[in-house]
């Protein structure tokens, strides 16, 4: 299993060769009003220790989308495609 660090995140296409495990989804929110907005590190973070939990050592096809949800003011969901990268 690849440590979380070593979890690589790519937005757009691959340039590597590839074996796709599954989409990931992930929601940060902020749990009040006075807290900060969500980071994209803070979603990169989420979206690796999903993928390592499959076994993957890299996503890829990352987007970023920002706004309100149901529960909170300040929320950032991130999506991406867990996949293996072939060596």
């Amino acid at each position: 299993m690849a440590k979380l660090e070593d979890i690589e995140i790519h937005t757009g296409k691959a340039d590597f060769a590839y074996k796709p495990i599954r989409r990931l989804e992930v929601k940060c929110e902020a749990s009040n009003a006075l807290m900060p907005a969500p980071t994209v590190d803070e979603a990169n973070g989420r979206l690796r220790a999903m993928a390592a939990k499959l076994g993957a050592n890299a996503v890829i096809e990352a987007e970023y989308n920002s706004g309100i949800s149901f529960t909170s003011w300040k929320s950032l969901k991130a999506t991406g495609i867990a996949v293996v990268k072939e060596f």
